[in-house]
């Protein structure tokens, strides 16, 4: 009888310990990312780069506290699963490239077919996720260092406007030319009143 209860005993906890193994083997099993100059959605493969990608985190940040961001963004899709083929949810979030050139923004946007307390937050990538995630961008021919600049309005001239035709190296010998006439004429004005017979008295 002892030997018997021992055996169901050890039933019972290997059937309790297999859904925790399974619960610990969950997973990023899909990654998937769109956006300005990608074909389509770009599935991500590698396995060293799925597990750098799927480090998603770093300091949120308020939105009172974002930069001006363009309105480009890369959506990437991560899947959560089992590893054996069921997937239990998909998170997708919203990543901006930084206008400054550092690491980006990122939204966590939607959770389809669910719901997080999460969605709608910001946070500031990492630099090791940042890094891993232009890597995938290159390798598809988007330079994130060039294409992530948004374009800037050129600021009103404060000074006159060159005359049509005008090279930029004769302006500014003209403005040079000027000063040092300027210069004169302050320097000669001064003399005369030195030498002038009221300023000797």
């Amino acid at each position: 009888m002892k030997g018997q209860r021992f055996l169901v005993v050890a039933a019972w906890v290997l059937a309790a310990l297999v859904p925790l193994g399974v619960a610990r083997a969950k997973g990023v099993v899909e990654i998937f990312i769109s956006g300005p100059g990608l074909a389509g959605e770009v599935e991500v493969t590698d396995s060293q780069t799925m597990a750098a990608l799927a480090e998603m985190g770093g300091p949120g940040v308020p939105t009172n506290l974002l930069p001006v961001l363009g309105q480009e963004f890369y959506a990437i899709r991560m899947s959560i699963g089992d590893g054996a083929g069921k997937v239990f949810a998909t998170n997708v979030y919203h990543y901006y490239p930084d206008p400054e050139g550092g690491p980006g923004y990122v939204l966590f946007y939607d959770v389809d077919g669910g719901f997080s307390d999460a969605e709608g937050r910001w946070h500031r990538a990492r630099s090791g996720w940042d890094a891993a995630l232009r890597l995938v961008l290159q390798s598809h021919g988007v330079d994130l260092a060039v294409a992530s600049l948004p374009a800037v309005q050129p600021q009103a001239e404060t000074t006159a406007a060159a005359p049509a035709g005008a090279s930029r190296p004769a302006v500014i010998l003209g403005l040079a030319l000027a000063a040092v006439a300027v210069a004169a004429a302050l320097g000669l004005r001064r003399f005369r009143l030195q030498a002038s017979p009221r300023h000797r008295e």
